[in-house]
C-alpha cells in the first residue's frame, strides 16, 4: 500500500493460496504460483502506469522464490482493469462464475521465467 497527501495512492494483496474455484480451470501453472487477490488505485492516480508497476512489484517475489506463474481474476464487468492485465501481457486461463455475480470473472496467468 503507498500513501500521498492521506490517501491511498496503490495497493495489492499477494499470496500463494488459491480460491477453490481456480480447481476448475485449467491452467498452464499447476504449480505453486503466486496469486494477486486484490489490486486497486485511487482515481485520481489512473492512467499514470501505476497498474503497471503494481504487476511489476508482484513479480519481485514470485522471482525470489523461484516461483514460476503469477495468477489473479477480475470481474469481466471491469473493462479497466481487464485491460490493464491484457496491456501487460498476462494471458487469459479461463472464466469462472464466483459470488453470485451475473457475469463471469476472468481469469488470468503469466509466466515469469
Amino acid at each position: 500500500m503507498e500513501e500521498k497527501n492521506g490517501s491511498i495512492v496503490r495497493f495489492i494483496c499477494i499470496h500463494t493460496i488459491e480460491p477453490k474455484k481456480y480447481d476448475t480451470l485449467c491452467w498452464k501453472g499447476n504449480t505453486t504460483s503466486l496469486v494477486i487477490h486484490g489490486i486497486a488505485m485511487t482515481p485520481a492516480f489512473r492512467r499514470k502506469g501505476i497498474g503497471h508497476t503494481l504487476l511489476t512489484f508482484a513479480e519481485m517475489p514470485a522471482k525470489k522464490e523461484d516461483i514460476l506463474f503469477l495468477k489473479t481474476d477480475t470481474y469481466s464487468d471491469k473493462p479497466n482493469r481487464n485491460a490493464l492485465f491484457v496491456k501487460t501481457e498476462v494471458q487469459k486461463a479461463g472464466e469462472m462464475s464466483f459470488l453470485g455475480k451475473p457475469y463471469p470473472f476472468f481469469c488470468y496467468e503469466k509466466q515469469l521465467f
